[in-house]
This record gives C-alpha cells, sequence and structure tokens, in this order.
C-alpha cells in the first residue's frame, strides 16, 4: 500500500514565524538527503548492471567486487585502524571534561544542600553577550547577606530553545526579584530560584497574565477571576501555563497549549471555571 503525504500538511504542524527557534524546513531537506543517499547507495550496482550486455555481466560484478575490496574496502580498514588511537583519546578527553563538570556540579549541589541560606535576589539589569556565535543572556543581580551587599550574575537563556530574557514563560525585567539559595560560607557560591519570584513579582505577572487573557478576547472581570483562583490552586506555574495556553510546544517546550490543556483536564481547574461563571 502506498500512502501518498502533503508537503503542506506537514508544514503546518511546525511553526514559520519568526519567532521560530529552529528553520522549519531543516528537518525536510535531512529527511530527503539521508533518503537519497540510502537509495543511491543501494541502487547504484543495479544500474551499472542495467547499462552493460548480458555477456559483460560476470566481468563486470568481478571488476565492481575488486574495486570494493581494493579500494573501499580496503581503505576503509586502514583508515579505521590508524583512527582507532585518536578515537581512544577523544573519548577520554571527553570523558574527563564530562566528569569534571559532573563533579563541580554535584560539589555545588552538595555545598548548598549542606550550608545552604535562602534570601531575595534583585534583578539590577538585563545584559546580552555574545560568544563563538551564542547569545547569552544575562539576569545581573543583588542581594543582601546581613549587612553585606553582593552582585552576581546568572545566565537566563542561551537564545536557543527559548525566547531570550525569559524564564518560566515570562518576560524577566529590572526591579523582579526571587528567592536564592547561597552557601552560607560563599555567598557567591549560590543558585537563583526563578520558580519562587516575590510577592510584587508575581503581582506584576498575574496582571500581565490577566491583560494577556482580555487581549485574546475574554472578559475583564472573568480574567481576573480566573488569574487568582488559578494561582491559589497551581501557584506560579498555573498562571503561567495560562499566559500561554495558546504558544506552540516549540517555542516554549515548559509551558504551551499542550501543557495547559493537561491543566486544564484536572478536577480542580473544572472547580475554576465553575466558580468563576
Amino acid at each position: 500500500m502506498v500512502v501518498l503525504i502533503n508537503i503542506n500538511d506537514l508544514y503546518e504542524l511546525i511553526p514559520t514565524d519568526a519567532n521560530s527557534d529552529l528553520f522549519p524546513g531543516l528537518p525536510f531537506v535531512a529527511i530527503a538527503v539521508v533518503t537519497t543517499w540510502i537509495y543511491v547507495s543501494t541502487q547504484w550496482k543495479k544500474w551499472a548492471l542495467k547499462a552493460v550486455k548480458t555477456a559483460d555481466y560476470n566481468d563486470l560484478i568481478r571488476r565492481i567486487n575488486d574495486k570494493e575490496n581494493s579500494f573501499i574496502l580496503k581503505g576503509w580498514n586502514e583508515l579505521s585502524s590508524k583512527s582507532k588511537g585518536y578515537r581512544i583519546i577523544g573519548l577520554l578527553i571527553f570523558s574527563g571534561a564530562f566528569y569534571a563538570f559532573d563533579y563541580m556540579n554535584a560539589k555545588t549541589h552538595q555545598q548548598l544542600n549542606a550550608e545552604g541560606k535562602y534570601t531575595e535576589a534583585t534583578v539590577l539589569s538585563i545584559t546580552q553577550k555574545a560568544k563563538n556565535k551564542k547569545k547569552y543572556i544575562i539576569a545581573n543581580i543583588t542581594f543582601n547577606v546581613g549587612d553585606t551587599a553582593y552582585e552576581d550574575e546568572h545566565v537566563l537563556s542561551t537564545g536557543f530553545f527559548n525566547r531570550i530574557e525569559e524564564t518560566n514563560g515570562f518576560l524577566i525585567q529590572k526591579g523582579d526579584a526571587y528567592q536564592i539559595l547561597y552557601a552560607a560560607s560563599d555567598p557567591m557560591l549560590n543558585r537563583l530560584m526563578m520558580d519562587s519570584p516575590s510577592a510584587e513579582t508575581v503581582s506584576r505577572l498575574m496582571e500581565v497574565t490577566q491583560n494577556k487573557l482580555v487581549k485574546d478576547g475574554q472578559d475583564s472581570i472573568l480574567s481576573k477571576c480566573m488569574v487568582q483562583a488559578t494561582y491559589q490552586t497551581f501557584g506560579f506555574k498555573g498562571i503561567a501555563q495560562l499566559y500561554h495556553r495558546n504558544t506552540s510546544y516549540w517555542k516554549n517546550e515548559n509551558y504551551n497549549s499542550i501543557k495547559y490543556r493537561l491543566m486544564t483536564e484536572k478536577p480542580e481547574f473544572t472547580t475554576i471555571i465553575e466558580a468563576c461563571n
């Protein structure tokens, strides 16, 4: 059975606007290249045989096999043997780098668990840095430990999979505040808790969500009720899902229309709808 697929239907499944993270045609180009390579590599002998007379069949087979054995297979085996040492060295370097990175993360995590304390950090500014053709969005923060003020910076996004300057689906602004976990012996060893914004920041984000619902055509009173009830029931992540109820998965893998639909299927959300209506 032959199944015909309309390529235009496939493109409709992938966002094509300017904010898409990956070029939408790239998967199709890759599929076409791989499929063509597989087909050509498996059919070239048959094409060659069709181009010669029957009397030359055995001679052609012999020459093809000799060519494969003398040039392709032999050359590949020689290359494989010579590259064994390089592959081993490369594997050792990669393993060592991965182990060192994992060790530092584990050490930081262990130290924060052992002597970690919480305080509030305020965003001073948002800056952008470029390195090796990558865009890094940096949140410059300040926090106090006792009478001492500390300043640090945290990477919010590398600009690959999420929109820059966003965390948890909301645009970060100067003046926003979040909890920060720091080591008592070294406050510069810390972790910014982006899932734990301050009450003032939550209030701003609730207002942003309410305005988004009104902009989408929902009644203002109903929008305010839904935002407040959703936050009381599902917390900060709940209003983020509410804000991104029409967002594609390709733009935000954590907060999108799919995750929102899953939230609406919960009995608690049904209660919210009934109460607000």
